[in-house]
């Protein structure tokens, strides 16, 4: 996948920079007129009409001066981070015998009466067990998926909080932390859990994983009772069908909430427009939503599907020759739907 990602963006005329990051941008009244890459070879200056930030952090808009918000309301804090790992060697049918075993041990939606016929996928739960673990890590229960190998999971246990992911003394302590996280919960594992004796860790993330940083201050934020209600906007250009999914920025559990209705939410163009910055667009992580709804437009699905409508919308203000803001959203819908896009 990650090849062909690389040769698709290369089709489509992109010209790539990795291992490079944006760190100024350069502002005429309300439009950027450049971006500078600090990279291995230096600094380049990138000029363009229209610009997508697409950093999660909201690195771009932030440096332009436009306004962002940054965690939940209060105190600021943001979703804890995590390090995931992988494990190999796991028996995943004495996991399963085990659950079968022992119900009240694992989350109540867990399709009991039909894991004895199906492949086992997630596992949440083992509740007794990390109870008495001692593992010091801020959570409430262990979490892994299954796969792609069958002796194979990956691990999402460790909870890196009070640390802020824009902040690069924070970001250094926080891989510190995720990886002596690792090594706790992978002995818990091996130790403690029906299944894992044999395991062992066989890969760990390169960098720690960042729920939350900064998202912009856009024409609409995306709040809560959008998502749970499931509402529907004239501006769609997105759909997510994704549960909110809060990791408490400083306590052990997670609030979730389902959708209702279609169990499907508009994400609205104008969470992607920053008023203050008139050729700039952002996808991602870094939309503009409230603290709790980003807990579900945060997921890649939703990642995705903004980015692509972003970069559509940019190539539609490009040759109309129009701020984002006034392009014809029916024009980008419809575009959208010929690139097979979800908006119905």
């Amino acid at each position: 996948y990650k090849l062909v990602a690389v040769e698709m963006l290369k089709e489509a005329g992109v010209k790539l920079f990795v291992h490079s990051f944006v760190d100024q941008v350069k502002v005429e009244g309300t439009e950027i007129t450049s971006v500078t890459l600090t990279s291995k070879s230096g600094k380049y200056e990138i000029k363009a009409k229209v610009f997508v930030d697409a950093t999660g952090d909201a690195d771009i808009a932030y440096l332009s001066g436009s306004p962002t918000s940054k965690g939940r309301d209060g105190d600021g804090l943001t979703q804890p981070m995590t390090m995931k790992f992988r494990m190999r060697g796991v028996d995943l049918e004495q996991v399963k015998q085990y659950m079968l075993d022992h119900p009240d041990e694992f989350y109540h939606k867990t399709p009991f009466a039909q894991l004895p016929s199906i492949p086992l996928t997630g596992v949440q739960g083992f509740y007794t067990h990390w109870k008495m673990s001692g593992v010091p890590i801020n959570r409430d229960q262990v979490l892994f998926f299954t796969g792609p190998e069958s002796d194979e999971v990956l691990i999402n246990c460790t909870r890196v909080q009070g640390l802020d992911g824009t902040d690069v003394e924070d970001l250094t302590e926080a891989e510190e932390e995720g990886r002596r996280q690792v090594l706790f919960m992978s002995e818990f594992l091996k130790n403690k859990v029906p299944g894992f004796a044999k395991a062992s860790v066989s890969a760990v993330g390169t960098q720690i994983g960042i729920r939350e940083t900064r998202r912009i201050v856009g024409e609409y934020s995306l709040t809560i009772e959008d998502v749970v209600a499931g509402r529907r906007f004239p501006d769609v250009i997105a759909r997510s069908g994704y549960p909110v999914d809060i990791h408490d920025p400083s306590g052990k559990g997670v609030v979730a909430a389902d959708i209702e209705g279609e169990g499907a939410y508009d994400i609205p163009y104008r969470c992607l427009i920053p008023p203050s910055i008139d050729n700039l667009l952002a996808a991602g992580r870094c939309i503009s939503t409230t603290h709790e709804a980003l807990a579900t437009t945060r997921l890649t699905p939703s990642c995705m599907a903004t980015g692509q409508a972003a970069g559509t919308a940019a190539a539609i203000a490009f040759h109309d020759k129009t701020p984002p803001r006034l392009i014809h959203v029916a024009k980008l819908q419809e575009q959208l739907r010929l690139a097979n896009a979800v908006l119905d």
